[in-house]
């Protein structure tokens, strides 16, 4: 089974959840079935960020999930309530807090795969415009973990979808999934609202 099919299945039970708590069975259905024509059509689309040598290329498939749901809405859903079903469905999802629950990123581990990412993304960043761009600062914090991005793969695929509006929702999804592992994640700015990055600083809880 593909990536897409596993994220698919994955994330269509949160997004069916959520919908129908807000909207008719009638209309969560037609949506739910217009989103996935919607996300197989938009990730044949996308433009190339370097397919399984990306680590980073999961976000797409996951965050495109979303981002196709709201198109395939058709301005039926707002920006504000299209971000409240993300966050409310994630937020709940049993799936996503068992997967992040024991994940730690002040841990060395983790610390090496940002610096693999980083050097790739910095690598490739003319070859994949569309990607995004990873950097890695040990020099701003004593401790913890602290990187930044100064393009988004997510930002730039909503631009080609013309959803930036949906975008900061997106960001605020990194807040979600720390929140049931061991870090915090502390932010100052994102790409999505205008600033020049988005920073994450991981901490221990």
């Amino acid at each position: 089974m593909s990536q897409t099919k596993v994220y698919w299945l994955i994330f269509k039970g949160i997004l069916k959840k959520q919908i129908s708590k807000r909207y008719s069975k009638e209309f969560t259905k037609d949506l739910l079935k217009k989103t996935k024509t919607e996300y197989n059509a938009m990730i044949s689309r996308a433009p190339d960020i370097g397919g399984k040598e990306n680590k980073l290329i999961m976000n797409i498939y996951a965050g495109g999930i979303f981002i196709a749901c709201y198109k395939a809405a058709d301005k039926a859903i707002s920006p504000e309530i299209m971000g409240n079903i993300i966050l409310d469905g994630l937020k709940q999802s049993k799936i996503v807090k068992f997967v992040c629950k024991g994940q730690d990123q002040t841990t060395q581990k983790f610390k090496n795969w940002v610096s693999s990412v980083s050097k790739w993304t910095q690598e490739n960043a003319d070859k994949y415009p569309a990607n995004w761009i990873m950097r890695e600062d040990n020099s701003k914090h004593d401790t913890g973990t602290y990187f930044e991005f100064s393009r988004c793969g997510l930002c730039e695929l909503c631009k080609l979808e013309n959803c930036t509006e949906l975008a900061p929702y997106l960001c605020e999804t990194d807040y979600v999934t720390a929140s049931f592992g061991k870090s915090k994640l502390i932010r100052k700015s994102t790409l999505a609202e205008g600033a020049s990055c988005c920073d994450f600083w991981y901490v221990n809880k």
